[in-house]
C-alpha cells in the first residue's frame, strides 16, 4: 500500500515506532553509504553523540566484488537496490531489524573502538559490544562470515565484518538484534514477508486516525504521518515524540502541544501527548525543556503553549473519556505550572512574565532578544491569558466556581496589563525586564497575540492583520518569514531570524482563525504546505527563493527532516480539506 511512498533516507531515515533502530545514509568520498542506526541518545560530552547515526555501513557484493546501489526508503521498510538483486530491511520488533537479500551477498563493516570486542556466542549468532548499544547477528538463511583481528596491545578489534552469503536458493536472510545489557537468538523468527504485513499494518492503523488533506497533497499525508509516527519514541513505560531522530533527538516540552493538535482525530493520544511531560514536573512546577532515554534537561524551559492545544482542540473533543482524577491531576500541573511562570519568571516583580533567554521562547535567534534577556514579550503573555482562561474552564468542568472565577480574573487582568504595556498603539513591544527598555524588533513572534482572538480590540486585530497581507515583508510566497524581510535584521539562514519555519507559520494561522481572518490563514496554508511539498519537509525555508537551508543552520548535513513539521502540516492541511 505504501510502496509508492519513497522518502529521502539522508534527511528522513526509515524507523518505526517506539524503535531506536532504522536505516539512513550520508556520502562518504562522493559516494552514498546506507547504515544501520541506532539511536538512543547518548550522554552530553562523551563525543559520540552522533554514532549511533552511522553504526553499521552496509555493502552488496557479487562473487565478492562491492557493487553500487540506491536506496529507497518507504514507512514498511529500506530497499537497497542494484542491477545484480537487492537487499530489504525491515524493522520487525522495536529491538530487530531483519535483512533479506536476494541476488546479492550483504556485508556489514562495524568500526569498533578500543575496548569494544566482538565475540561468538556459540550458537551461530555474534556479538558486539559498542558503547552506545550491543548489536546481536543472527544468520537466518545462507550463511554469514566473519572476519577481523584483536590488537590486544590497542585493545581493539580491526577490520571486523560480517558478511551474509546467499544458500543455495539464491538468498540471505538475518536478524541484527539490539539491546543495551543481554540479548539471545530466538528459537525461531517470523517469515520476512510477514514482517513487512505486521510493520504495514500497524502504520495503515495509525493512517486511520491521521486527518484528510487536499488530493494534491495526499502523498505528503503519508510523509507528513510518518514523521510524527516514527518520531513517537518510549520513554520507560510511556510514548512521547521526538523532534527529530537525529539532530535533535528528543522530546521537547511544547512540542507535545503542537503533536497534541495534529492528534485532532485521535483524542486519546491527543490527551496522552498534552499531558506526558507533566511526569517530570519538579517541585517548584516547571517543566523540563526536553527529556531523552539519559537525561531530563532543567536547564531551560519552553512556552507554555498548553493552552492554545486545549482551545484548539475543544473543536474537537470534550476529553469526557477522561477520568476525573486524571483530569485533576492535569489542571493541578497546569496550575503549578502557571505559578513557577508568574513567580520564578517575572524578576522585577511587575506581573509580566518574561523569558530568561530567547531559547526559552523556541523563537532562538528571534530580534526582539537582540539587546538580551530577561526579556517580557507579548507572546509569553499571551500564552498565559490562553492558559489562565483553559483553566477556569477547566476548574468549572470540576466544579470549583471559585477557582473558575478566579481564573477569569487573573486572566482579564493580566490581558490588561499586556495590552497597557506592551502595546505602543500600532505593535506589540519587547521590553527588557527591570529597565522597561524597550526592543526594536521586526520579529513575526510580535504577532503571535492573534492567538487571543477577539480578547482582542477589534483596532488591534486590524492593525497586527494588515502588516501580515503585505507581499514581500512577512508574507512571502512560501508562507510567513520569521523576520520583516525588507529590515535590516533579516537573515537568510537560523531559526526564525527571516527563514520559514513550521512552528511559526502555524501559530500565526491559528491566531488568524481565531481572529477570523479565514482568507489570510488559508492563503498562507496554502502556501506553507505547497513549499513543504517541494522542498520534501525541510524544516527551515529561505523566505525569499523558498530553498532548503535547512542544513546552513546546523553547518553539516544530517538527518534533519522534524516531527513538528509533519504535525503543522496535517492541521493545516486538514483546515484546507474542509475548507476547499
Amino acid at each position: 500500500m505504501y510502496e509508492r511512498c519513497h522518502f529521502d533516507p539522508e534527511h528522513i531515515p526509515y524507523g518505526r515506532r517506539d524503535s531506536w533502530l532504522g536505516v539512513t545514509q550520508k556520502e562518504v568520498n562522493g559516494e552514498k553509504k546506507t547504515y544501520i542506526t541506532v539511536l538512543p541518545a547518548e550522554p552530553k560530552g562523551t563525543g559520540r553523540d552522533d554514532r549511533g547515526m552511522y553504526l553499521l555501513p552496509i555493502s552488496l557484493l557479487k562473487d565478492g566484488k562491492e557493487l553500487p546501489y540506491r536506496t529507497e526508503v518507504t514507512p514498511v521498510c529500506a530497499r537497497l537496490v542494484c542491477e545484480a538483486g537487492e537487499v530489504r530491511l525491515c524493522i520487525s520488533d522495536p529491538d530487530i531489524i531483519r535483512l533479506q537479500a536476494v541476488g546479492v551477498d550483504v556485508r556489514i563493516t562495524p568500526a569498533l573502538a578500543p575496548h569494544e570486542i566482538a565475540k561468538d556466542r556459540g550458537d551461530g549468532s555474534w556479538e558486539t559490544c559498542f558503547h552506545p548499544a550491543k548489536m546481536l547477528m543472527v544468520p537466518l538463511a545462507g550463511e554469514m562470515k566473519v572476519n577481523g583481528w584483536f590488537d590486544v596491545v590497542a585493545s581493539q578489534m580491526h577490520d571486523l565484518s560480517f558478511d551474509f552469503l546467499a544458500g543455495p536458493e539464491g538468498r540471505a536472510e538475518a536478524a541484527v538484534h539490539y539491546y543495551k545489557s543481554t540479548g539471545r537468538r530466538r528459537a525461531s523468527y517470523p517469515a520476512f514477508e510477514d514482517c513487512l504485513a505486521s510493520v504495514e499494518a500497524e502504520f495503515a492503523a495509525y493512517m486511520d486516525t491521521v486527518p484528510a488533506v487536499p488530493e494534491d497533497l495526499k502523498e505528503e499525508r503519508v510523509l507528513a504521518a510518518y514523521l510524527v509516527w516514527v518520531h513517537i519514541m518510549r520513554i520507560g513505560d510511556e510514548e512521547y515524540v521526538y523532534m527529530n531522530k537525529g539532530i535533535h533527538k528528543a522530546a521537547f516540552s511544547w512540542q507535545q502541544c503542537y503533536q497534541a493538535m495534529a492528534q485532532k482525530n485521535n483524542p486519546a493520544l491527543a490527551w496522552h501527548f498534552l499531558t506526558s511531560m507533566f511526569r517530570f514536573q519538579d517541585d517548584y512546577g516547571v517543566l523540563p525543556d526536553s527529556v531523552d532515554d539519559c537525561t531530563q534537561n532543567f536547564a531551560g524551559c519552553k512556552p507554555p503553549l498548553h493552552g492554545v492545544a486545549l482551545q484548539f482542540l475543544k473543536d474537537y473533543t470534550d476529553f469526557s473519556f477522561v477520568p476525573v482524577r486524571e483530569y485533576r491531576a492535569f489542571y493541578e500541573g497546569l496550575t503549578r505550572l502557571v505559578g513557577w511562570w508568574m513567580s520564578y519568571r517575572d524578576t522585577d516583580n511587575d506581573e509580566m512574565p518574561q523569558y530568561d533567554s530567547a531559547d526559552e521562547s523556541g523563537w532562538d535567534d528571534a530580534s526582539m532578544f537582540a539587546q538580551g534577556t530577561p526579556a517580557e514579550s507579548a507572546d509569553l503573555s499571551a500564552y498565559m491569558v490562553i492558559l489562565m482562561d483553559m483553566l477556569s474552564e477547566m476548574a468549572g468542568r470540576l466544579g470549583n466556581t471559585y477557582e473558575e472565577r478566579e481564573w477569569k480574573r487573573r486572566s482579564e487582568r493580566l490581558l490588561a496589563a499586556m495590552l497597557d504595556t506592551l502595546w505602543d498603539g500600532d505593535k506589540f513591544i519587547t521590553l527588557l525586564s527591570g529597565s522597561h527598555k524597550k526592543v526594536e524588533s521586526g520579529s513575526l513572534a510580535g504577532f503571535l497575540p492573534l492567538l487571543l482572538g477577539k480578547r482582542l480590540p477589534e483596532e488591534i486585530r486590524q492593525k497586527l492583520i494588515a502588516p501580515l497581507k503585505e507581499e514581500g515583508r512577512w508574507l512571502s510566497p512560501y508562507g510567513l518569514a520569521g523576520e520583516d524581510m525588507t529590515g535590516d535584521r533579516w537573515l537568510p539562514v537560523g531559526w526564525l531570524a527571516g527563514p520559514v519555519l513550521a512552528p511559526a507559520n502555524l501559530l500565526i494561522f491559528l491566531g488568524l482563525l481565531a481572529c477570523g481572518e479565514e482568507e489570510l490563514a488559508k492563503e498562507i496554508a496554502l502556501r506553507y504546505t505547497a513549499a513543504l511539498k517541494r522542498t520534501g519537509f525541510a524544516m527551515i525555508i529561505h523566505s525569499k527563493t523558498g530553498e532548503d537551508v535547512s542544513e546552513g543552520r546546523w553547518k553539516v548535513s544530517k538527518i534533519n527532516r522534524m516531527s513538528w513539521t509533519g504535525a503543522a502540516f496535517l492541521i493545516m492541511g486538514s483546515y484546507l480539506a474542509d475548507n476547499a
